[in-house]
């Protein structure tokens, strides 16, 4: 076991650089995604998501909301009672997680044709600068462990470019790699080597599906398959209703013609995990998994950097427990344009027994 750990968080301001939008921007680049990659093709279903999805955030704006991310939208869909049942409001919470998905993917090409420098030079940070040996040496090497509340996949698009060696035939989200948890011949399992390098989506991902083994939503053993693609720096997903919706086939059972349940999870949402054991959610045995990791890693860090992430409200209940675990932690360093705000909003954040250094460096991914 590595006695020296260091916790690395990265936010939605490592993506900015790259194309991807911050919390304000995120609907205005819906909008645009509409008129554009999702107004040419088979893109039937998947226009009626982003549709239904801009309503719905143009409704709660009426009623004086301020919806600006996702997981705002997700909330209020839930709490303000969209839908009459709350299998009514998961289906919103699918449709509207299968637009923004869909966006984050149809992103990837220009991202990568931009050579996603900000997070090749993260990754030497990582892994140092031109690592010998291949990504297996240079995974067994790292004293890292990186937690992600975004849900794109452009830290593992530069891992590949960073690492050619890597050719597929092993798991990339497997122990034996990013240690995600994750696998391709066995989707049922989640397995975290708490002992190696490790880089875990606390909110999921674009292009991970969670699909239940049960068509009962009163089956409380029903279990989940994580089913999903590898990020491929060169050949990009197509945009496409096949790629988000499954076909409207009978041996598909309740899934059929509906959107593929794209596993992104927020934190209001671990609460409907105790509220209703009984469910189908995508994301039942990732969420919990995942966070009992995190946690883990959190307690053996010394130093704890958070890159490009605010501490928004939305997450604090989920720091705060994720920081008072932390009790190896002498430093918190926070990079970020505005860093005395994120400052701010992490000393509140922080446990009674921290009695290390917060540091703050204005910088930009």
């Amino acid at each position: 076991m590595t006695n020296h750990t260091t916790l690395v968080i990265l936010g939605a301001g490592c993506s900015f650089n790259s194309g991807y939008p911050v919390a304000r921007g995120m609907f205005d680049c819906l909008k645009n995604f509409m008129v554009s990659d999702c107004a040419v093709g088979s893109t039937v279903k998947l226009r009626a998501s982003v549709k239904r999805t801009l309503e719905l955030v143009d409704a709660f704006r009426e009623q004086g909301e301020s919806v600006d991310t996702l997981d705002t939208l997700a909330r209020l869909i839930h709490e303000k009672g969209v839908g009459k049942t709350m299998q009514e409001r998961n289906r919103e919470v699918i449709s509207a997680k299968t637009a923004v998905a869909a966006l984050f993917m149809s992103l990837e090409r220009k991202a990568v044709e931009k050579g996603l420098p900000s997070y090749r030079q993260f990754l030497e940070r990582v892994f140092g600068k031109a690592p010998r040996g291949g990504y297996r040496s240079a995974l067994g090497a790292s004293h890292y462990r990186i937690l992600s509340f975004n849900y794109d996949r452009l830290f593992e698009m530069a891992f590949r470019i960073v690492f050619p060696d890597f050719d597929g035939t092993v798991a990339l989200y497997c122990p034996d790699v990013l240690n995600s948890g994750l696998f391709l011949a066995d989707s049922e399992h989640i397995e975290i080597d708490l002992d190696r390098f490790s880089f875990l989506k606390l909110h999921g991902s674009v292009g991970l599906y969670g699909f239940s083994q049960s068509m009962n939503p009163s089956d409380k053993n029903s279990r989940v398959d994580h089913n999903h693609s590898i990020p491929d720096p060169v050949m990009p997903p197509k945009i496409s209703d096949d790629e988000f919706f499954l076909p409207n086939d009978r041996s598909y059972g309740i899934h059929a013609g509906k959107p593929k349940p794209v596993l992104i999870t927020f934190p209001h949402e671990k609460d409907h995990l105790k509220a209703y054991p009984a469910n189908l959610l995508p994301f039942k045995a990732y969420a919990p998994r995942i966070w009992e990791a995190a946690t883990y890693f959190a307690s053996q860090a010394s130093e704890i950097h958070l890159i490009g992430y605010s501490c928004p409200k939305a997450d604090a209940a989920a720091l705060v427990s994720l920081f008072s675990a932390a009790r190896r932690c002498t430093r918190f360093y926070i990079e970020n344009p505005s860093p005395k705000e994120v400052c701010c909003s992490l000393r509140e954040m922080l446990p009674a027994h921290f009695s290390g250094n917060v540091v703050c460096k204005v910088a930009s991914f």
